[in-house]
């Protein structure tokens, strides 16, 4: 029983590997990025001070407490985007902060606010999985602010709103499902620990809420 309950678990994992929640598999439009890292006390949103911007190649960013702020600028999009409903995704879900703000032609400066589903105002329409903006097709300027402290890829990507409902719908109902039936196993198996007092049952829920907490981190 033991081995079938641990070759459920290994599948688990191997259904994760396999599955397409991976945001960098979902269609995007093409754009240019650039970046600098400065103080975020340094920085003023108000007038978007210029900084050494330097290509952007996805590679790890070095956060400290001297350059906490990583600004990137958008250039050369695909003239797509402002031509329908395009959002600007942002991973990894981890980051301590994270805005997009624009600059129109008469150098007016304005922040965008944060999409999510739960809660309770209109615009909140995904989860939050991912920093989520809709893109501001009348800006002459796009800029993506992040904050954090630890080394870490950034992933900003220019997506159709159809194609990432489907995506953000798919993954939270995927784990929505997932974690009901891990914690009603966890349940389940606590409960004949404390009628039968056998210890096997207490060693496969604990083995369970670790499984539990790992695929959170995963995910």
């Amino acid at each position: 029983m033991l081995i079938l309950r641990t070759t459920f678990i290994i599948v688990i994992f191997q259904l994760l590997s396999g599955c397409s929640f991976d945001l960098n598999r979902l269609p995007s439009h093409y754009n240019k990025q650039s970046y600098c890292l400065i103080q975020s006390q340094s920085f003023g949103a108000e007038t978007l001070k210029p900084c050494n911007f330097k290509p952007y190649n996805n590679e790890p960013i070095v956060f400290n407490e001297q350059h906490d702020l990583a600004v990137f600028k958008l250039t050369d999009i695909d003239p797509k985007v402002f031509l329908g409903q395009t959002l600007v995704v942002v991973d990894y879900k981890y980051f301590q902060k994270v805005s997009y703000l624009t600059k129109d032609s008469s150098g007016l400066v304005r922040t965008n606010e944060t999409m999510f589903r739960k809660a309770a105002t209109k615009n909140r329409l995904f989860g939050s999985e991912h920093f989520v903006f809709k893109f501001d097709s009348d800006a002459k300027e796009h800029y993506v602010l992040i904050q954090n402290n630890l080394t870490v890829a950034a992933m900003i990507k220019l997506v159709d709103e159809s194609d990432y409902i489907v995506f953000d719908r798919n993954t939270t109902i995927f784990f929505t499902m997932l974690y009901t039936s891990l914690f009603g196993l966890f349940l389940v198996n606590f409960i004949f620990y404390l009628y039968i007092k056998n210890k096997t049952y207490l060693f496969y829920s604990i083995f369970i809420l670790s499984a539990l907490n790992t695929i959170f981190w995963l995910e």
